[in-house]
């Protein structure tokens, strides 16, 4: 039926919708190999598995394997500075962190709300994804003795906004973006003994879906509105759905693209297109991008869900 589809494409007038999505649906990557580990277990079946010490050996054909892996994503903060990673920060704005505004806050790389700085480790940086319209509200809290300063930057290096309070008064940032995709924030060491943890939020708020200012409906019946052409829309754990829709005549082709790769750093979202009756026939659903061509058999009204993956309500 793909290949029917693409066939007819060039032979069609098409209508083209092309939609650039941000939001917060992490792709997280968890686990590793064991690093100690056992041989000869007997296992139900009466067939031994063997282990490989400390990355010692090499594994043997027609032999089960059994791989340990101890705590693979830890909900510990002890151990998850900066920003649940384990590790520090980048120091300067192309190693800068992706942090996810409006996912929950659990202590997995880019979900945690914490990092240390010194006099030593003076600067953390952190990107996140916003839509153009929305309000950027960062609040960066300092321990008691520590100064620390924060300010925030577009992807063209240009800062334009800071917090720089005395002592160990909290920072505030609040300031609407003015355009859509990645933005920046760097925390700044002033003053302070020793190592600082601090704590962070961010907050995104209102909407700006396909230029409506406000958010693109949660159903089909009230799906906004679109004519051909590139929007961008938002969608984060409290907002799954966006719909749209979009009015077509019998024998046209309807060419739908949903971006998000290159403005919203390991997100992906899923893409749905039914027919005037509510039909669902098409999903579009791979990892990243989608992009796909319909034949429209029938004119009226079609619509398109965008819905986060992995999907926060459909467990």
């Amino acid at each position: 039926m793909n290949n029917q589809r693409d066939s007819k494409k060039s032979r069609i007038e098409a209508v083209v919708i092309a939609l650039l999505f941000i939001g917060t649906a992490l792709i997280v990557p968890v686990g590793t190999f064991a690093k100690n580990a056992q041989t000869n277990k007997i296992t139900n079946d009466g067939l031994k598995n063997y282990y490989t010490e400390d990355g010692q050996g090499t594994f043997i054909l027609d032999r089960s394997y059994y791989l340990q892996d101890p705590n693979p994503a830890s909900m510990n903060t002890a151990d998850n500075d900066d920003a649940g990673y384990k590790k520090d920060s980048g120091i300067d704005q192309p190693r800068a962190l992706a942090i996810y505004p409006g996912e929950l806050i659990d202590e997995t790389p880019g979900r945690g709300r914490s990092g240390k700085m010194s006099s030593t480790d003076t600067s953390d940086w952190y990107l996140f994804s916003v839509c153009q319209g929305q309000q950027i509200v960062f609040t960066m809290t300092p321990p008691s003795g520590f100064d620390f300063d924060l300010s925030l930057w577009t992807a063209s290096s240009v800062m334009v906004a800071s917090s720089n309070n005395t002592g160990s008064t909290p920072e505030t940032i609040s300031y609407t973006a003015t355009y859509s995709g990645k933005w920046y924030v760097w925390l700044k060491y002033v003053s302070g003994t020793g190592t600082g943890k601090y704590t962070f939020s961010v907050v995104l708020n209102g909407q700006n879906d396909a230029n409506s200012g406000t958010d693109a409906p949660n159903t089909r019946t009230a799906a906004l509105l679109l004519t051909p052409g590139t929007y961008f829309g938002f969608v984060d754990m409290n907002d799954p759905y966006d719909w749209y829709k979009f009015q077509v005549s019998a024998g046209q082709g309807i060419h739908v693209i949903l971006k998000m790769k290159d403005i919203a750093y390991l997100t992906d979202f899923d893409l749905q297109l039914y027919n005037p009756d509510g039909t669902l026939v098409y999903e579009g659903n791979q990892y990243y991008d989608d992009d796909f061509n319909y034949p429209a058999d029938v004119a009226g009204q079609w619509s398109v869900r965008v819905d986060i993956f992995p999907g926060w309500v459909d467990v």
